[in-house]
C-alpha cells in the first residue's frame, strides 16, 4: 500500500482512528480566533463520525508550545524562544496559564481520545524507526516521531496542515494523511 496524502474535504469519511498532529489541534482551539475553518469543520466531522482520536504527549508538549507562541504574538511580543522564556517567564507563560488551561480542559473533554504509548523513554528500535523515517523522508525530527507513533498506534489516519507531509504521498509508507487546508 502506498501512502495516500488526500486534502479535507467537507463530508469526507475518515478511517475508524485519527492520529491528530499538533497544529491541527491549535486550529481546532483557535484561541486567538485567528485561524481558518476548515479545521474546525474536519475536526466537527472526526466527531459526528465516532473517530478514535489518537494524542500523544509528544503533541500535548507541542500544542501547549504552539498557543504560548500565538499568544504571545498576538500581545505584540513576537515568535518565542527558550532564551525569551528563560529572561522574562512570568509574562511569556504565566500570563498565558488561564487560556493553557482551558485549552487542555477542553481537550479532556474530547470523546474517544486514546493516548497512544510514547517516547518518552524509548526504545532503540522507536529511535532507529523515527530516524529511518526522518533519514529516508526527510521529515524533521518531531515529525518524524509524531508519523512513527500514529504508525505504531495503527491510526487510520494522520491528520496535519504541516506541509512537510505531502511529500510522503505515493511513497511506501502504510497510513493516509489528511491535509488541513490552512
Amino acid at each position: 500500500m502506498a501512502c495516500k496524502v488526500k486534502p479535507f474535504t467537507k463530508g469526507m469519511i475518515f478511517p475508524s482512528s485519527a492520529y491528530l498532529d499538533a497544529n491541527f489541534i491549535i486550529s481546532t482551539l483557535d484561541v486567538t480566533q485567528s485561524r481558518p475553518v476548515y479545521a474546525h469543520e474536519a475536526f466537527a466531522e472526526l466527531l459526528s463520525q465516532g473517530v478514535e482520536i489518537l494524542l500523544s504527549s509528544l503533541v500535548i508538549d507541542e500544542v501547549w508550545w504552539g498557543l504560548l507562541c500565538d499568544l504571545n504574538e498576538q500581545v505584540g511580543r513576537g515568535r518565542l524562544t527558550s532564551k525569551k522564556i528563560r529572561s522574562d517567564p512570568e509574562s511569556l507563560i504565566g500570563q498565558h496559564i488561564a487560556a493553557l488551561e482551558r485549552a487542555w480542559n477542553a481537550i479532556r473533554q474530547w470523546p474517544q481520545v486514546r493516548w497512544v504509548p510514547d517516547i518518552w523513554v524509548p526504545s532503540d528500535e522507536q529511535v532507529e524507526a523515527a530516524f529511518q523515517l526522518m533519514s529516508k523522508y526527510n521529515l524533521g525530527p518531531r515529525d518524524s516521531f509524531h508519523l512513527y507513533l500514529a504508525m505504531h498506534a495503527s491510526a487510520g489516519c494522520f491528520i496535519t496542515e504541516d506541509e512537510d507531509f505531502d511529500r510522503l504521498d505515493g511513497t511506501d509508507i502504510e497510513i493516509v494523511v489528511i491535509k488541513i487546508p490552512t
